[in-house]
């Protein structure tokens, strides 16, 4: 899925042409902080915050008096980009939406929050049901094929997997996202394979937690 098939059409940018006090306007009816500002021929010259807006000295200046007084910052991701990129480039500048451009530098449009996290949820399989596992694992001792295996030799489908660095420790976070909260068996696999399970959220097996509590009576009773 490229950007370009998450651009929010309803939002509008700023034409370099328009007023100081009309872009203020636009930002509040957006419910924004930023817009891209453009000029006459569609070409993206930036992004204008409200705060450059409201600072300007004169609210019936023009945009364009604007964009040649002060550097504007020019994130924006190409339209055929994955869209990881635009969330990158949305979360490392603080921003409200993400520009959209073709090779030519022309804006496209923007990619707003509820789009990027509409795409975030739906990559990470958040909307189907299921259950989700962390491992904890040295980063030496990582292998994808013998997670997938243990998974699979459990009939548990992995619909999402995604790692996340531990600082300080050479260590990682496997975040697994399967198509069942029937988690027992893997569990205690991973668990035989000597993974740390930091982590489950799924239906662990009935049977098992009434054994393992007779077992425990069973225990009390003798000592």
């Amino acid at each position: 899925m490229p950007c370009k098939d998450l651009i929010a059409y309803e939002l509008k940018p700023l034409p370099d042409t328009g007023k100081v006090a009309d872009a203020l306007d636009s930002m509040e009816d957006a419910q924004l902080e930023q817009l891209p500002v453009v000029d006459e021929k569609g070409l993206y010259l930036g992004i204008l915050t409200f705060e450059m807006l409201s600072n300007a000295a004169a609210p019936d200046a023009t945009l364009k008096d604007l964009v040649h007084q002060m550097p504007l910052l020019k994130a924006a991701v190409n339209e055929r980009a994955f869209p990881y990129r635009a969330a990158k480039v949305m979360f490392d500048n603080g921003l409200d939406m993400v520009p959209v451009v073709n090779d030519a530098d022309e804006l496209q449009g923007m990619i707003d929050k509820k789009n990027m996290l509409g795409f975030l949820v739906e990559q990470t399989g958040l909307l189907q049901s299921g259950g989700i596992i962390i491992l904890e694992v040295k980063s030496f001792n990582y292998s994808l094929s013998e997670i997938a295996r243990i998974c699979e030799t459990n009939d548990v489908l992995i619909l999402n997997l995604q790692i996340k660095s531990i600082p300080d420790e050479d260590a990682l976070h496997i975040i697994i996202k399967t198509n069942t909260r029937d988690l027992s068996a893997v569990q205690a696999a991973f668990s035989r394979y000597e993974y740390n399970v930091s982590v489950i959220e799924g239906d662990l097996n009935t049977n098992s937690l009434v054994q393992e509590r007779y077992d425990l009576l069973m225990n009390f009773l003798k000592m």
